[in-house]
């Protein structure tokens, strides 16, 4: 038996627990047996809720023992003001013999419900000034999600309760916890004075934004009232940590100290799609940013994302679709700036020219919106050494001689304006070369790009009719050269694929006596809708078809050493022979046709 309570504002207590065996009931409960514990599972992200948990470790339980318990939870806490909401499934991951549920409400406080995928709507009868609300279900078959499936996906059946009729209602209540006290405003204006000190107003806006995400620790306690109501932000700065809310109304109140309009906005971290389908409540929402207006237009920053770069223009948008601005008058949550692609190019120069066939692989990528976010942060937050192991084991599994880079550094890093940074790699590979079956004088190697190769690789789900969510809004591109100081005197076909949101092109290109083939996908999608996932995968198999090289190397005594390179993809153009006769040139010096 495992039950949750957060004991702030809550009791609970257990009735009974019975075990049924073969016609017999066994009491088995037991206060010695009762332990609660305080688990708190969302340390690792730096939150705690001081909830507890009840956990009853029964003995002898034995194959085909059925176990009863019962228990009760008692409280409600004080922040809702007597105001309920809630989500009831009517489906899980397992089958289940009977599941019954009984709302009582007030009669004179209408309870708005809603029935999704299926679920059957209630039974409703009026006892004693209370409206009573039943579900009675039986022999509810075990539904498994699709790992595949996007976070906000939810195909179960359920039915949504809520008091509040209108998202009105839900601004409402929430605008009195995020006021600013008259001291709070006093301290807001003095640290505003000293910290946005730029002479533009995005410039000092980027400075009270940086100074919130960087300088105040992503830290919460959420349990009671400490899970709706933020903090002072005179406490906040104070402490230099707070949670979502603690920073969002902090950099709320430091842009209004400025003379710029700011709000707190309500969001769901999984996305917009969570909030759409909702009954008016403030459960539809796990997460706070801040809003603000700045030449005519609004923003909208996440004030907990820290190392996040670009300025006012370059500013990332943020993937939560949906967000509910705490502004008087607000009537319906608002549609935030869907993200854009990330913009990443990946130059990759392959030195195949050593006499003693060791090949020198250079990498230089430039980063560009989150994934430049992204990356700023694990540089910066990991030792060196942890880059190198990082770094070096991302391709270890094609070259095993490679244990970490030769060399690793940061080229570039414009974190104030246009949010690019460009990393440089440089590693020895011993084992690039690998000789034929049945010619020892002749060598190959290969080389996959595995930066883009990660976006184009998808496992075609169970259920088709699901959306697919393995996807990530991207824009790459990769360039592998091939440096071996050689002419080559043709080209290889094109490919492009089109889809709806995606595309995908490949390049054979010789610049400077050296051959390159160039890579490009671009995909706008933050989820597959269901009908379009078969398509999808299809054109995604056939990029995973398309994409590496070979690089083949004839070693001849009697006269120099000739490349050829090559795509590994037979798309049924002339570039094996191609390759066949540049060796056989190179074996017999006979002139290339």
């Amino acid at each position: 038996m495992v039950a949750e309570f957060d004991p702030s504002y809550q009791t609970q207590e257990v009735h009974f627990v019975r075990i049924h065996r073969q016609g017999q009931v066994l009491e088995k409960l037991s206060a010695d047996l009762i332990k609660t514990y305080q688990r708190e599972e969302s340390m690792e992200r730096n939150l705690y809720d001081g909830s507890l948990t009840t956990v009853m470790h029964l003995t002898d339980v034995r194959r085909g023992d059925i176990i009863e318990y019962a228990y009760t939870t008692t409280g409600f806490n004080p922040i809702h003001k007597g105001r309920f909401a809630s989500e009831y499934r009517l489906q899980y991951g397992v089958a289940v013999g009977e599941f019954f549920i009984r709302v009582l409400s007030p009669a004179t406080e209408p309870l708005l419900h809603r029935a999704y995928n299926g679920a059957p709507n209630p039974e409703q009868n009026t006892t004693a000034g209370s409206m009573e609300y039943l579900w009675h279900l039986k022999n509810l078959d075990a539904y498994a999600l699709n790992p595949t499936e996007p976070e906000w996906y939810d195909p179960y059946p359920r039915i949504a309760l809520s008091t509040y009729q209108s998202w009105s209602d839900v601004v409402e209540w929430a605008l009195p916890l995020y006021q600013l006290n008259d001291e709070d405003v006093k301290e807001l204006r003095l640290r505003a004075e000293t910290l946005m000190t730029a002479d533009t107003e995005a410039q000092r806006i980027m400075q009270a934004v940086r100074f919130v995400q960087d300088e105040v620790r992503y830290l919460g306690f959420m349990g009671g009232l400490g899970g709706y109501k933020p903090n002072a932000p005179a406490t906040v700065l104070e402490r230099r940590y707070g949670d979502c809310k603690d920073k969002a109304l902090l950099l709320v109140g430091l842009l209004r100290a400025a003379g710029i309009e700011a709000h707190p906005v309500l969001v769901n971290s999984e996305g917009g799609e969570p909030v759409r389908r909702s009954l008016p409540n403030p459960f539809a929402f796990d997460h706070c940013i801040t809003a603000f207006h700045s030449d005519g237009e609004v923003h909208f920053v996440d004030p907990t994302l820290s190392l996040e770069g670009g300025d006012l223009d370059h500013v990332r948008r943020l993937p939560y679709g949906r967000g509910l601005i705490l502004n008087p008058g607000v009537a319906y949550p608002d549609s935030l700036p869907p993200p854009g692609p990330a913009p990443m190019l990946v130059d990759v120069r392959l030195d195949v020219r050593d006499t003693s066939q060791v090949v020198i692989m250079t990498i230089e990528t430039d980063y560009g919106g989150y994934r430049a976010n992204s990356v700023r942060s694990f540089l910066t937050s990991n030792a060196r050494e942890a880059h190198y192991l990082t770094y070096g084991e991302y391709y270890r599994t094609a070259y095993p001689s490679i244990q970490e880079p030769d060399t690793m550094h940061i080229v570039s890093d414009d974190r104030s304006q246009t949010n690019r940074l460009v990393v440089n790699e440089v590693y020895t590979i011993q084992d690039f070369w690998h000789p034929t079956a049945n010619d020892t004088t002749i060598h190959k190697g290969n080389y996959s790009p595995y930066e883009i190769r990660e976006y184009l690789s998808h496992t075609a789900p169970r259920d088709n009719t699901a959306p697919y969510g393995e996807v990530v809004p991207i824009d790459v591109t990769q360039i592998v050269r091939i440096i071996a100081d050689e002419e080559w005197p043709w080209s290889l076909d094109d490919l492009d694929i089109e889809g709806d949101g995606y595309s995908y092109s490949s390049r054979f290109e010789v610049e400077d006596g050296n051959s390159q083939v160039r890579y490009h996908y671009r995909c706008e999608l933050s989820h597959v809708p269901g009908d379009q996932v078969a398509t999808f995968i299809a054109d995604h198999d056939r990029m995973l078809d398309d994409i590496g090289i070979e690089v083949k190397r004839v070693d001849d005594t009697s006269g120099p050493v000739v490349f050829t390179v090559e795509l590994l993809a037979n798309r049924g153009d002339h570039h094996c022979y191609r390759g066949l006769a540049r060796e056989i040139t190179g074996r017999t010096g006979l002139p290339l046709c």
